[in-house]
């Protein structure tokens, strides 16, 4: 769009490699004329934690953008079990990258693969950037959300007041469920067009 390609672009450090200067920083509203349902459901989503050299990523196609107690917020649903957790357990910071079409069988891969035994970025061709907060995103997304977390807690059965959702989704007796990650957005990047 215009508004990416007038944009100025922040200084982004490649993990590995310099910049290619395609990551520039955008407005929350640029970025909110997207379809955010279709972004999490229909595109997918990949979570990014940790730091240069130390990070790892998973596919989602749950989560909510929007506001609470005055912040415009993210929120992911992971499961303790994914490797990607203890990523976000540790550190204080969170990015939800976007990509084109081109990139769901990588996505796919990234959801159904573990990083404790695959390179994920090897396996996909996706390259990790360093953003100025310290965060990782990806060099390939579209867009990409940094967030601050703010607020962490387990889901639990009984906290479901619909109970055939949550039969449906994980299954009666379902003792271990997703944990809640919710975080502040402080900076929103896209793709040089």
């Amino acid at each position: 769009s215009a508004a990416l390609a007038a944009a100025d672009a922040l200084a982004v450090s490649s993990v590995g490699e310099p910049p290619s200067g395609d990551l520039v920083r955008v407005s929350l509203e640029e970025f909110a004329k997207d379809d955010e349902f279709r972004l999490i459901e229909n595109d997918w989503g990949l979570v990014c934690a940790g730091k240069r050299g130390d990070f790892n990523m998973l596919t989602v196609s749950c989560g909510t953008l929007g506001s609470v107690w005055g912040r415009k917020v993210a929120t992911i649903y992971i499961h303790p079990a994914r490797y990607t957790h203890g990523y976000l357990e540790r550190e204080d910071r969170f990015t939800i990258s976007f990509f084109g079409k081109e990139w769901k069988d990588a996505l796919m891969l990234c959801g159904t693969k573990s990083g404790r035994d695959t390179d994920k970025c090897a396996a996909t061709g996706l390259k990790g950037v360093e953003l100025p907060s310290g965060a990782i995103a990806f060099e390939q997304a579209r867009w990409t959300i940094d967030c601050r977390k703010i607020f962490k807690a387990p889901l639990t059965g009984a906290q479901f007041t619909d109970r055939k959702l949550f039969d449906g989704w994980y299954g009666p007796g379902a003792d271990v469920l997703h944990d809640v990650y919710i975080g502040e957005i402080e900076a929103v990047y896209g793709r040089r067009v």
